[in-house]
């Protein structure tokens, strides 16, 4: 039997899911306003190659900063939703900062004893909507970021 202030809770954990799940969303559509350039759409076919098989990509001659730990598994992960198109691209773009805000959020979490204050406003306000010039310089280098939060 789960008494009430347990069911209390989770209530916080529903909501923020919800929030992330809308900010998803908006996040999704927000780079779906910004056009893939060659360097994008080298990404994801780097990223459908892996996921065909070739995993250390050979036969590929890329760059010194080839981004194969950092960006690769967020266009992977696009890739393996909607295959070649432009659609991995936006969401690999839109997981990338969906994560990056999820990990600096949780960061706040460190430094305060509730669960939700006013913390959470500024960051969110901050942080969670970001202009259109960020929107275009936020498709690039994001994972690294990602997994220095992490």
């Amino acid at each position: 039997m789960v008494k009430s202030g347990e069911r209390k809770n989770i209530l916080p954990l529903i909501l923020l899911f919800i929030f992330f799940a809308i900010y998803g969303i908006y996040l999704f559509f927000a780079f779906a306003q910004v056009p893939m350039d060659s360097d994008f759409a080298s990404l994801v076919l780097e990223a459908n190659d892996i996921l065909n098989g070739n995993i250390i990509l050979k036969g590929w001659h890329l760059t010194d900063a080839p981004f194969t730990f950092t960006e690769i598994p967020f266009y992977a992960l696009g890739s393996a939703f909607f295959g070649i198109n432009v659609w991995s691209y936006i969401f690999a773009n839109m997981a990338m900062v969906l994560s990056l805000f999820l990990f600096g959020f949780l960061l706040i979490f460190d430094r305060t004893d509730h669960p939700f204050n006013l913390f959470h406003l500024i960051f969110i306000a901050v942080a969670g909507f970001p202009n259109p010039y960020l929107i275009r310089t936020l498709r690039g280098h994001v994972g690294l970021f990602v997994f220095i939060f992490a």
